[in-house]
C-alpha cells in the first residue's frame, strides 16, 4: 500500500484554469480512477500554480494528425484523446467520465452546451478488504490504463482567442448512479481534474496575405530609394 498512501500524502488535486474560483474544485484520492496515470496534489488551491500541474490524460489530434496539445486553427476538426487509469479496482460499480469546453469564457463551465462529452465506463468491483493484493491492477501498486476515449470536436464557427477545456473523472460511490450528477465545479474524494488551454488562431485569408507582401515590397523599394 506504500505507493497508495504516497499519493494521498500529497493532499488534494484541485483545478487550475487561469481566473477561474478553483477553490471548491477538488479530488482527493486517485487510487480508483484518474485521467492519465500522473497525479498532481497540492496542500491547497492557493498553491496550485496556473496550467502547470503533471496533467497527461488529456491529448488532441488536429484534421487526424498526430496527438499532443497543438494550437487549433478554425475550421479544425479536433478529436480528443482521454486515458482513464487506476491503481485499484474499488467496490463501485461505474467510473464516470466527463468533458467541458468553456465556449462564452465566463468562466464556470455551467452554460448551455459547455459540457461537450460523457461516458460511464463499467468497473469490476472487487469486494476483499482494503489492501488484498487482488485489488491491485499491477503487482507494483501502480497505475494501470483501463480505458481510452475519443471525442472529435468541429471548430468551425469559433472566435479566435484562448478556451479552457476541463475534463473529470469519478466514480459513482462519489455522485450517484447518474452521470448527469459529475459537476464540473464540485469537489469530489475520488478522481481527478485536468484543466487545458486550448489557443484557436486564424489563417491568414489570401487577400490579407498579398497586401502583406505588397507591403513588404514597399518598405523594401523604400529602403532601396533611401540607401541611393
Amino acid at each position: 500500500m506504500s505507493f497508495a498512501s504516497n499519493v494521498l500524502a500529497s493532499s488534494y488535486d484541485y483545478a487550475d484554469a487561469t481566473g477561474y474560483n478553483n477553490t471548491g474544485v477538488y479530488a482527493a484520492n486517485p487510487t480508483w480512477n484518474r485521467l492519465g496515470t500522473e497525479w498532481s496534489g497540492e496542500a491547497s488551491a492557493a498553491a496550485v500554480a496556473n496550467d502547470s500541474d503533471s496533467d497527461d490524460g488529456v491529448s488532441w489530434s488536429i484534421n487526424g494528425g498526430g496527438y499532443g496539445h497543438d494550437v487549433i486553427t478554425v475550421g479544425d476538426d479536433v478529436t480528443f484523446q482521454l486515458t482513464l487509469s487506476k491503481v485499484e479496482w474499488g467496490r463501485h460499480a461505474y467510473d464516470y467520465l466527463k468533458l467541458w469546453i468553456d465556449w462564452n469564457n465566463d468562466k464556470d463551465f455551467t452554460d448551455l452546451g459547455e459540457m461537450v462529452y460523457a461516458t460511464a465506463y463499467k468497473n469490476t468491483p472487487n469486494y476483499e478488504a482494503d489492501g488484498s493484493s487482488s485489488q491491485f491492477l499491477n503487482l507494483d501498486h501502480s497505475p494501470k490504463t483501463v480505458g481510452t476515449y475519443y471525442f472529435t470536436q468541429s471548430f468551425d464557427d469559433i472566435n479566435t482567442g484562448d478556451y479552457w477545456l476541463r475534463a473529470r473523472v469519478v466514480c459513482n460511490a462519489d455522485v450517484g448512479s447518474d452521470i448527469k450528477n459529475l459537476s464540473p465545479t464540485a469537489g469530489y474524494y475520488q478522481g481527478e481534474i485536468e484543466d487545458w488551454k486550448l489557443s484557436v488562431t486564424r489563417v491568414p485569408e489570401p487577400a490579407t496575405m498579398l497586401l502583406l507582401g505588397l507591403g513588404l515590397l514597399g518598405l523594401v523599394g523604400a529602403k532601396r530609394k533611401i540607401k541611393k
